[in-house]
């Protein structure tokens, strides 16, 4: 039983190293890694950029393993899947995917991903939070750049749910945060191509500077791109056909 899955394309660009594009990408835009200002060994868990001047701290994460496939996750999913279609909330036709899944189930399916993501978020949490204390900001905010491109199995509308749901409650430094794809082409609902993304969300307390920079670092992440892999075919901005504000997609032949 796999989350609503991703359909990946053979990838039309050769894979990039994440961390040294994001190093070069962030340098060439303002940006800086803390380590440069802080030193490479500093005595707190530092986050990896900040935009000195507008106080903004981003921390780079990857997922980089796909857990619903992994064996223990598996018989977790089984078990879940046989509780459920002992209650009736699921038929042999959801499992062969003629019918999209409740949403109450799809809910208990994604809580099985609470705990690794949630471990994600603390982490990252921490160091946007000591970083900001050990440079001194006043008034900064926090966003996480997640990069998505080994979790296959999850749709990223749903992970994005989960992810802002244990937002809503927990990780204060965190005000938004990036599902990002950099080799990996997937589905976007009501479109004929795989695409790459950058999906921004937010807490409510962002404010208007930071989405502001959040979109236009989205489009020029996709410039910065396209001169490392060559152009694209075509580009949208968000909204997207209704399910996801603000996000940004590129796709290649």
């Amino acid at each position: 039983m796999i989350i609503e899955p991703m359909r990946i394309l053979d990838n039309p660009h050769d894979p990039l190293p994440v961390e040294a594009t994001f190093d070069r990408f962030i340098e060439l835009v303002g940006g800086a890694r803390v380590g440069s200002i802080v030193g490479q060994t500093p005595a707190f868990a530092n986050a990896d950029y900040v935009f000195s001047e507008k106080q903004f701290v981003l921390e780079l994460k990857e997922l980089t393993t796909d857990w619903p496939l992994l064996e223990d996750y598996q018989q977790k999913i089984n078990d879940l899947w046989l509780k459920c279609a002992n209650d009736g909330r699921v038929t042999a036709r959801h499992l062969a995917g003629d019918l999209q899944l409740p949403r109450d189930v799809r809910r208990d399916f994604l809580q099985l991903l609470r705990k690794p993501i949630k471990r994600i978020l603390e982490k990252a949490n921490r160091q946007i939070r000591d970083t900001h204390e050990n440079l001194r900001h006043q008034s900064g905010e926090g966003i996480l750049l997640l990069v998505i491109d080994g979790l296959r199995s999850v749709a990223p509308q749903f992970l994005m749910a989960l992810v802002a749901k244990i937002l809503l409650h927990d990780y204060s430094s965190i005000t938004g945060i990036v599902l990002i794809t950099v080799n990996e082409y997937i589905d976007v609902p009501d479109d004929d191509f795989a695409r790459l993304i950058w999906i921004p969300s937010y807490q409510e307390r962002a404010s208007d500077n930071l989405v502001d920079f959040v979109d236009d670092l989205g489009r020029k992440w996709f410039d910065f791109i396209e001169r490392e892999i060559g152009g694209f075919d075509d580009r949208i901005e968000g909204p997207n056909k209704g399910w996801l504000e603000g996000a940004n997609f590129a796709r290649r032949e």
